[in-house]
């Protein structure tokens, strides 16, 4: 059981996200996706998987360049 404080957000992906390769075959990290989603914190969910979908992209370059399928869930709580 999870309970979230306002301001709070619960960010679920695949390891299609975690494990997108650029052109050099580097995995984008979960380290770089909470970096990038750290300083959202109190952001609307809308607001923080657009985030990661950009930096997804941005570190693949295409959509068509994803070697996985790539699933995101964001719950976050206003009050």
């Amino acid at each position: 059981q999870l309970q979230l404080a306002p301001g709070d957000a619960l960010i679920l992906f695949t390891d299609g996200v975690s494990e997108a390769e650029n052109g050099e075959g580097n995995e984008l990290g979960t380290e770089t996706v909470a970096a990038a989603v750290k300083p959202l914190h109190g952001a609307h969910a809308d607001a923080l998987a657009h985030t990661v979908d950009e930096i997804v992209l941005a570190h693949v370059g295409e959509p068509d360049a994803l070697g996985d399928d790539v699933t995101l869930v964001v719950v976050s709580r206003d009050q």
